[in-house]
């Protein structure tokens, strides 16, 4: 039996925990006292602690998860910000609508800006492959960077220029760099 005190569920659900044939939990499997109801069922592990078994087919969740989208790399794009005005750069524009979803646009320049961040992108100073899943991790940023090269393609043939700068191109060290490469940018 459960104590009602263990558990923060309205009376009648902790009567079904306790023994009603629909339980949440597979027959003879009951969580730790660490382990909270949550609806869905738990596997008991080797080493005691429960685990949460997908309600999901494989595919589905492929499916759910490819759906989530990134709200962009936030601590990048406002360190440019900080960059850009600190050195009164201005005309650039965020949230344009041009393949790859550039970081920063500067329209009447028809200059993409894109901040790659080192780890998703494999930075060749920085990027340090995970231990675990490496073929995974390995196919992803791969094609990561050849997206990023049919990106640059793209925004091309459009007559659009692209400068990418690394995560750690913005750091206080090496800002004179990020305002020349734009500067060069622009006067091509």
């Amino acid at each position: 039996m459960i104590p009602a005190s263990s558990w923060r569920l309205p009376r009648a659900q902790l009567q079904d925990l306790n023994g009603a044939a629909n339980s949440v939990f597979a027959p003879g499997i009951l969580p730790n006292s660490t382990a909270k109801p949550t609806g869905r069922a738990f596997r008991q592990t080797s080493s005691n602690v429960p685990m949460r078994i997908d309600v999901f087919s494989k595919r589905k969740r492929s499916e759910v998860m490819g759906r989530i989208r990134g709200s962009g790399n936030r601590g990048t794009e406002l360190r440019l910000i900080e960059i850009f005005k600190t050195h009164r750069i201005t005309g650039w524009r965020r949230n344009v609508d041009l393949p790859g979803r550039p970081d920063f646009v500067f329209p009447a320049r028809r200059l993409a800006v894109f901040v790659d961040g080192c780890f998703w992108h494999g930075c060749p100073k920085h990027y340090q492959e995970p231990a675990g899943n490496r073929a995974f991790w390995r196919e992803k940023i791969s094609a990561n960077r050849k997206r990023d090269r049919i990106v640059a393609r793209m925004l091309s043939k459009k007559g659009w220029s692209v400068v990418r700068f690394w995560e750690h191109d913005l750091k206080r060290q090496h800002e004179s760099r990020v305002i020349r490469r734009l500067s060069l940018q622009a006067q091509a």
